[in-house]
């Protein structure tokens, strides 16, 4: 298995803006996460703690920087759902001042994302648009349906476009070795929104897992990476 701290390492850091000497700051950036099919994993808890402690280090600095994070945990189940946020709850994250972070906790299909997460609090009927999506083991989840699985992996990744930010946003994949079919199948579904696959990532992956992460980025900020 791959510990989650290698996971966390490579989520995009939190968002900051410098407060002022008056603490006048007109807005808080906010850096959301996205953990699609959690399961009763802990993995969760492990990112809830990882924002924290960057959100500790960035108040301690000089500039007194701050910044918010969303995170949030979509699954099929509720009672997987109820199991994480009972964790959560006893779990005793340090609290820090005027603590806007949300960790929320969605009952919905991943295959309908855009619907699933249009529910969540303070959307408005509208999906929120996500810095980085993890996903440990819904695509093989999805693999075991069977024949016609790339039809399920393709509604995956149709609502993945319109939640992920498209300047920058990362798919964080732990899956089983991906085949070369599955491969050219996300490759084809990457092309789809602008998103590029690192699969199989070296010095994370090994003999049975693959650790793999796509980043989408517009056309014209292709062009701005490759001058």
């Amino acid at each position: 298995s791959i510990p989650h701290s290698a996971i966390t390492a490579v989520l995009p850091p939190v968002t900051t803006a410098t407060l002022d000497a008056n603490n006048g700051e007109t807005s808080v950036p906010t850096t959301s996460c996205l953990i699609v099919g959690c399961g009763n994993s802990k993995l969760p808890l492990d990112v809830h703690d990882y924002y924290t402690h960057q959100q500790q280090q960035l108040l301690s600095s000089p500039k007194n920087k701050k910044g918010n994070f969303r995170i949030t945990c979509l699954d099929y189940s509720q009672p997987c759902l109820d199991i994480v946020e009972q964790e959560y709850k006893k779990h005793n994250f340090p609290q820090n001042d005027n603590d806007d972070n949300i960790m929320e906790f969605v009952c919905g299909d991943a295959t309908i994302l855009a619907q699933s997460l249009s529910s969540s609090p303070g959307t408005n009927n509208n999906p929120p648009k996500y810095d980085s999506i993890l996903d440990k083991g819904l695509i093989d989840s999805l693999m075991c349906t069977g024949e016609g699985y790339d039809y399920f992996i393709t509604k995956l990744f149709r609502g993945v476009s319109d939640v992920l930010d498209p300047n920058g946003g990362m798919y964080v994949l732990l899956s089983y070795k991906l085949s070369k079919s599955t491969m050219g199948l996300l490759t084809e579904l990457g092309d789809e929104m602008d998103m590029k696959w690192d699969f199989d990532i070296e010095g994370l992956s090994n003999d049975r897992v693959s650790f793999s992460v796509g980043t989408r980025w517009e056309e014209e900020n292709d062009v701005e990476r490759e001058s």
